[in-house]
């Protein structure tokens, strides 16, 4: 029953989220088709939002498919060793010309020698990104994002800091909900699908990895996450092995 109230669910909001757009683009689309002397600027600004908004729903479909395949019965994820370093740097250069249309200041704090973590590239660097994505989106003109990584209790943590509007308490515990929105307008008018931190949760829970949040209301949030590390995954291989 609960799986039946679930898919349902799951059915309702998607059906929604699409519609929202449709119901956008086919507007215009009708308005422009509609009215024979529409001038050349308000043809060119109705095809923007028709545009905006197709781009909207290719992002949605993108990240349907990407959490279907995730949550697929045995998913594993192309595990091998390498520098969550450099990882970070591609990530914030690819976000960093959204990042400078608002003015905003992207940090970086790694140490120059870090061990290796043992995780899909690909995947972290989809999870990093979505991170950093959520954090432009929720802070003001003018402020500061820190993207850092170091050693915890035998994991890397990689963190994604911001100076922004912060989480109210309340809305920490259902942020990884599929298409749960703090603020629901606001995220529509961004873009957002609410679905990016969805995929951040079954990526590092495919990873047997963490997430934390920390967030005050005005001051800012902060996303953590907890990955494996090459030098323990290895040595507990071994280990088997010599058992065996």
């Amino acid at each position: 029953k609960k799986y039946e109230e679930m898919r349902s669910e799951f059915v309702a909001n998607v059906s929604h989220e699409l519609r929202t757009p449709l119901t956008s683009i086919r507007g215009f689309a009708e308005t422009l088709l509609d009215t024979e002397n529409t001038d050349q600027a308000h043809a060119r600004e109705f095809l923007l939002i028709i545009n905006k908004e197709a781009e909207r729903l290719s992002r949605l479909i993108d990240n349907l498919l990407h959490l279907s395949k995730i949550e697929q019965t045995g998913f594993v994820p192309n595990l091998e060793a390498f520098p969550i370093k450099d990882l970070i740097r591609l990530a914030s250069e690819v976000i960093r010309p959204k990042a400078a249309e608002k003015n905003l200041t992207v940090v970086l704090g790694t140490p120059d020698i870090l061990p290796l973590a043992h995780a899909d590239p690909d995947m972290i660097r989809q999870v990093l990104l979505n991170l950093i994505d959520n954090a432009i989106n929720y802070t003001p003109v003018g402020g500061t994002i820190r993207i850092s990584a170091g050693i915890e209790l035998g994991h890397m943590k990689i963190d994604v800091q911001d100076n922004g509007i912060g989480i109210p308490p309340e809305n920490v515990a259902r942020l990884f909900e599929r298409f749960y929105r703090v603020d629901k307008a606001r995220s529509r008018e961004l873009g957002g699908t609410g679905l990016g931190l969805s995929i951040v949760k079954h990526i590092i829970e495919a990873h047997k990895g963490g997430l934390q949040v920390e967030s005050k209301v005005g001051k800012g949030s902060t996303f953590s996450v907890l990955l494996p590390l090459a030098e323990n995954v290895h040595r507990s291989e071994g280990e088997e092995q010599n058992e065996n």
